[in-house]
């Protein structure tokens, strides 16, 4: 698509993003094609782009999250957070606290306990038995966030047993 090629123009570049953005949908599957090129940048700057265009973009960046770099990986949850919809990202969330690459499992956590969701509450207290301390600890945190927005007494029994944690940054975090 020239419009993506041209969007990595430092000069032309900002009008080419501010097209795509405007075309929304019809510019995600092209997008999520970068999401895959060798380039980090260009992977990057594809993240960014989804994130302009908003909800529709929401699972093309959720897949980002598989990304091998870490910079698209941060895109991502940025970009998630600023689109802001929690209703339209918890579920694809509550799916990658049970992915199989630690990392995605730990970042999904981060994002669930910044976008809480009524309905994230039982996958985050799942997630304290995570094989990962560090997940275990985010989903902990996570929980903590939380606070009273939901009935989180569900949480109390797990994260008490997570004070025996053989983790010193887990137990702090319960």
């Amino acid at each position: 698509n020239p419009l993506i090629e041209i969007s990595a123009d430092e000069k032309k570049g900002k009008i080419a993003q501010d097209i795509l953005a405007r075309i929304g949908y019809g510019a995600v599957n092209p997008l999520v094609e970068r999401l895959s090129h060798w380039d980090p940048f260009v992977r990057k700057q594809a993240v960014e782009l989804l994130a302009k265009i908003g909800k529709p973009a929401i699972p093309s960046l959720v897949q980002a999250f598989g990304s091998d770099a870490y910079s698209v990986r941060e895109s991502a949850l940025d970009a998630l957070l600023k689109i802001n919809d929690a209703d339209a990202s918890v579920n694809l969330l509550v799916n990658g606290l049970s992915n199989q690459n630690t990392d995605i499992r730990w970042r999904s956590a981060i994002a669930l306990a910044q976008m809480p969701h009524r309905q994230a509450l039982n996958p985050l207290v799942q997630t304290l038995k995570d094989p990962s301390a560090k997940v275990r600890k985010t989903a902990a945190m996570a929980l903590g966030f939380y606070g009273g927005r939901f009935s989180g007494e569900q949480a109390i029994g797990p994260l008490m047993q997570r004070l025996q944690d053989e983790d010193i940054f887990m137990r702090k975090a319960a």
